[in-house]
């Protein structure tokens, strides 16, 4: 009978693969800093979406339905000499001051942007907006074609434009007939100023039709545009990926030749070389876009105009 022999496992046992909080404290070490929690991709930007387009397009009807599907979203009331018509809602639909009331409201320079709309004065009060943002939302406005050329000057392109239109010239003034709001001759001025503000929609950045009938699908193409917007920020964001990667997995074989096991290596070595040839590609990409959705331009000017 053969005495058992115990195996010698000092050996295997100095083989063995480091544990997890093993390997961290050695990477750690090797890289000279310790790894943090925090999320790698800040959350996204606010951005400021402008809403336009001529009389008659459906404007409101959008605003009020992305109010009930969409959070997340503070929608700027608009400041207004014009009388309340029925079924608006003062502080809802519009803040209805008197003529003298905005004028004041104008000499203060508590207004991001006014224009005299079919007699009547409209402006943007920049309080709402600065609040707004500090609280992380992103804002909506809701202005006319004069009052978008006027925020496209002061913003540029810190701002995402969207211009609503009709599926048709007729179905615009079907539904300015429909309004009964205005005379006959308010009704000719008012077709005749949506002719020519038809032709601004090069200067918008997205046109949404809003089909009669079909405003479910208007809104969900706003939504659309909000969020491609919002992943657009995200994009850039990533970009400062490129240099933890290359500082991290150019250590990688140095990892192995210590007898450190990393997972997946193949895997981390092609997103390596992803960041490493494309960060700049994707730098330009994007700065070459015109709608950078640069919040803190945004609010830059509004704390300058303050």
């Amino acid at each position: 009978m053969t005495d058992t022999q115990i195996p010698d496992n000092s050996s295997s046992s100095s083989n063995q693969s480091p544990t997890k909080p093993e390997s961290l404290r050695s990477l750690e070490f090797q890289l000279g800093s310790s790894f943090t929690a925090d999320p790698i991709i800040p959350p996204p930007n606010q951005i400021v979406i402008v809403i336009s387009g001529p009389s008659g397009v459906g404007k409101d009807a959008v605003i009020n339905k992305l109010r009930e599907v969409r959070e997340g979203l503070h929608f700027v009331v608009t400041a207004t000499s014009r009388p309340m018509r029925p079924g608006e809602v003062d502080g809802k639909d519009y803040f209805f001051v008197s003529r003298d009331q905005f004028l004041s409201m104008v000499e203060n320079e508590e207004l991001l942007e006014y224009a005299l709309v079919y007699g009547e004065y409209k402006g943007i009060p920049k309080k709402q907006i600065q609040e707004f943002m500090a609280k992380g939302e992103d804002i909506v406005l809701r202005v006319d074609i004069q009052g978008a050329q006027t925020l496209r000057r002061i913003l540029g392109n810190s701002a995402v434009f969207i211009f609503l239109v009709a599926e048709s010239e007729l179905a615009m003034v079907e539904r300015l007939i429909d309004r009964k709001t205005e005379s006959q001759e308010e009704l000719l001025v008012r077709v005749a100023t949506a002719r020519e503000e038809v032709r601004h929609l090069k200067n918008f950045d997205y046109v949404v039709v809003n089909a009669k009938g079909r405003l479910d699908d208007a809104v969900n193409r706003v939504e659309s545009i909000i969020d491609a917007e919002k992943s657009k920020e995200d994009l850039v964001q990533l970009i400062c990926l490129g240099s933890f990667l290359q500082k991290f997995l150019g250590l990688a074989m140095s990892f192995r030749n210590y007898g450190l096991g990393i997972p997946n290596a193949n895997i981390a070595c092609c997103l390596q070389s992803r960041f490493h040839r494309e960060p700049r590609q994707f730098w330009y990409l994007y700065k070459g876009n015109e709608h950078s959705g640069d919040s803190s331009l945004l609010q830059g000017i509004l704390l300058n105009q303050s």
